[in-house]
């Protein structure tokens, strides 16, 4: 796990440390009530969203980094 620097947007948008990329990955996300997400990138991550593969992984680890955000969270609630 790398050290995530984390930082939101006045669109709503946040950006984080991508390890896959090695530079920021900026994108939108909801939780739905049952917890499951959905991101979509910025479309400045153009590029990315245009290799499938790379795209793929990147949302991948957008949603690993969301979910230990949330257990990160539940941990310091207990």
């Amino acid at each position: 796990m790398n050290n995530i620097s984390k930082l939101e947007f006045k669109d709503g948008s946040i950006s984080f440390d991508s390890l896959i990329m090695g530079r920021p990955v900026r994108f939108w996300h909801e939780q739905d009530h049952e917890g499951i997400y959905t991101v979509t990138l910025h479309p400045q991550e153009n590029p990315i969203i245009k290799i499938k593969h790379l795209h793929k992984k990147i949302l991948s680890e957008i949603i690993n980094f969301l979910i230990s955000q949330e257990y990160n969270q539940l941990l310091k609630e207990k």
